[in-house]
């Protein structure tokens, strides 16, 4: 049965960190399937203030790391959010066991927004899973919000990701950053994408 441990690092620093080291060494590869790095995760760790973790049958499945953020607004802001899917095939031993998935970490994390009456939450997200929490009622971070454009652009992602065709996905990928995210193109970044996804960018 799956259940959401929620710890706050100012009043439960060891637990916190206890935490914190089991998921450096299972987190990058294991739980967020290779899209982030070991030294972006240990930083995230590191400067969060609660620490949301999956577990299923004592097993580590996700985890969330949420920062509380005062000014100019009270906000919560989901640095890092990571889950691995559960296997569909069911047994008879495993009919009524609860698996939980990203959707119940956010449920949680709201709840904590409630209680601290926070006037919003942000969310970052790996890539993959873009059209995964705007579903779940995440938009982008823009005044432009009533531009239908981003319900084309995230139709047009999904249909990318469902064919596997990471040429189209990088490239829908990058007219959402570029349109939606300004400022996130910066040299080391632009280092990253490359010569090759370089040609196919536009920004709007």
């Amino acid at each position: 049965m799956s259940n959401i441990v929620m710890i706050e690092k100012k009043r439960q620093k060891r637990l916190y960190n206890e935490y914190s080291e089991i998921i450096k060494h299972i987190g990058a590869t294991k739980l967020c399937s290779s899209e982030i790095n070991n030294e972006f995760l240990e930083e995230t760790l590191e400067f969060s203030d609660y620490l949301f973790v999956h577990m299923h049958r004592n097993n580590i499945r996700g985890f969330a790391c949420v920062d509380y953020i005062t000014s100019p607004e009270r906000h919560l802001y989901i640095s890092l959010i990571c889950n691995v899917k559960h296997h569909s095939m069911q047994t008879r031993k495993t009919k009524k066991d609860v698996k939980y998935s990203g959707k119940h970490i956010i449920q949680r994390i709201v709840e904590l927004g409630r209680k601290k009456r926070v006037k919003y939450i942000k969310l970052s997200a790996i890539n993959k899973v873009i059209t995964y929490y705007y579903h779940l009622g995440f938009t982008f971070d823009s005044p432009d919000l009533q531009n239908d454009s981003k319900e084309v652009l995230l139709t047009q992602l999904k249909i990318a990701q469902e064919n596997k065709d990471d040429r189209e996905m990088n490239k829908i990928l990058n007219k959402i950053v570029g349109k939606y995210f300004k400022g996130f193109y910066n040299e080391k970044r632009q280092r990253e994408i490359g010569e090759d996804e370089e040609k196919d960018r536009k920004i709007v």
